[in-house]
């Protein structure tokens, strides 16, 4: 489930920690620019991502790649690992957390060329049972 924190900054109230839905990740990822295609921006760049191209086989820490933020500033949305999204894949406006049917998992990882690297990639297939070192998540957190 999602967890909750208080006080996460003076005088905020309470905070609820979830997976982003699929189109949150999607605005993280490019601001809402749709000439995108990686977070970057339109063309593949090996080197701004842990993918296949850089032999490292394995994942990282998060910010060793900050030449290929996003526009907002967000590290590592390709390439390190798929990250999962709350919402199902074959009903993308289900947010039913207490579903057991396939997710949405979305950014490529580690072992990825750059083909399926795309912000627009989508990756089912696998669901919350589903585990790989392949396979990660990000939170967002939402101020209630």
């Amino acid at each position: 489930g999602a967890g909750h924190a208080e006080g996460l900054a003076p005088g905020s109230g309470s905070w609820l920690f979830r997976l982003p839905a699929e189109w949150e990740w999607q605005l993280a990822a490019t601001s809402g620019d749709t000439t995108h295609v990686f977070p970057w921006g339109p063309d593949w760049d090996g080197e701004r991502a842990n993918t296949f191209a850089c032999g490292l086989n394995r994942s990282t820490t998060v910010g060793m790649y900050p030449a290929g933020a996003s526009p907002c500033g967000a590290l590592d949305l390709i390439g390190n690992v798929l990250e999962w999204c709350l919402n199902e894949y074959d009903r993308p406006a289900s947010l039913n957390t207490g579903s057991m049917l396939r997710r949405s998992l979305r950014g490529a990882a580690w072992g990825s060329d750059a083909g399926p690297c795309g912000v627009a990639c989508r990756y089912s297939s696998f669901t919350p049972l589903d585990r790989s070192s392949h396979f990660g998540f990000r939170l967002v957190a939402v101020r209630q």
